[in-house]
């Protein structure tokens, strides 16, 4: 970092999110500053994944690394995060070198900040007529999907702040929406409710409370328009295949491994203007970290 030429480093976890970190930089960072975007294997003994960004973050913060001057060089390190559950949870850290996503994680903001129903287009090769029709309206769509899936968001919800495996993650798929693009079975959430209560030790009434404490979390982002706070992106990859392979067949369209090609679709389409919808959540985070510059500079 000292002896390299660039004045921001961006640390991310890596795949979709280094191209993604990258447009959103160059379009608030005018030359000359110079920027360099580093997935965390990619930095001495990086094991990949969030927990080893999380301690490569508190490592610069200890030597106060986060923001400092090389023979006359100065320069600050970002982290863009995933938010996964954090905000739910009382996790986030609150540092002026730190962004989160805006929803579940980089996958679900996409989704949610781009043009879905042309990604698909795109992806699919077909015009976007068609694709409308493969997916509907994409803003109900994505409402759809969160109202099918609260439930079982909710319990992923009560697994990790009870900091306990009731076998239900965001690791894995629904396990009662047997149908994913349906509301789930509701013979099978009682059996999960059930199951979860008792390992917890709890009364029928404290279980209820706790439950709607986060169903509440969940109900409430999509009131706001944010119907993938909650969403994480491997579900949504999930369900939007399975959503366009229910649809009648249009010939010669590209189906197979079609949420991976969106999802880059998607990344292709940051920063192509002004007032790209996704770099918007960030513009606050950049424009603070090039007057620390500017200030350091100048000091």
């Amino acid at each position: 970092m000292q002896i390299s030429s660039a004045q921001i480093f961006a640390f991310v976890e890596g795949g979709l999110d280094r191209p993604f970190a990258e447009r959103v930089l160059n379009l608030f960072v005018a030359s000359p500053t110079k920027i360099r975007v580093v997935a965390i294997k990619e930095t001495p003994g990086g094991t990949g994944g969030k927990p080893a960004l999380l301690d490569h973050f508190r490592r610069l913060r200890r030597k106060g690394h986060l923001l400092a001057t090389a023979w006359g060089k100065p320069f600050v390190s970002l982290f863009f995060l995933d938010k996964d559950a954090d905000d739910a949870l009382g996790k986030l850290i609150r540092s002026p070198h730190v962004a989160y996503t805006t929803n579940y994680d980089l996958e679900s903001s996409l989704v949610s900040c781009g043009n879905l129903t042309q990604a698909v287009s795109d992806a699919c090769h077909v015009t976007t007529a068609q694709a409308e029709g493969l997916l509907g309206n994409a803003t109900e769509l994505l409402h759809e999907l969160s109202r099918n899936w609260a439930d079982w968001i909710t319990l992923c919800l009560i697994s990790q702040y009870k900091k306990q495996n009731f076998g239900c993650t965001f690791d894995r798929i629904s396990a009662i929406n047997i149908n994913p693009l349906a509301p789930p079975d509701a013979n099978e959430l009682s059996i999960w409710k059930g199951k979860i209560r008792t390992q917890l030790g709890m009364t029928d009434g404290e279980f209820n409370k706790l439950y709607a404490r986060f169903r509440r979390l969940v109900d409430t982002a999509a009131a706001e328009g944010h119907p993938l706070k909650y969403f994480k992106g491997k579900w949504l990859k999930h369900v939007l295949q399975r959503r366009v392979e229910s649809q009648p067949r249009i010939p010669d369209a590209s189906i197979g491994g079609l949420a991976d090609r969106i999802l880059s679709v998607l990344v292709s389409h940051v920063a192509n203007s002004p007032n790209c919808q996704c770099c918007q959540h960030y513009s606050v985070f950049v424009n603070n970290a090039i007057s620390m510059l500017q200030t350091r500079a100048a000091a």
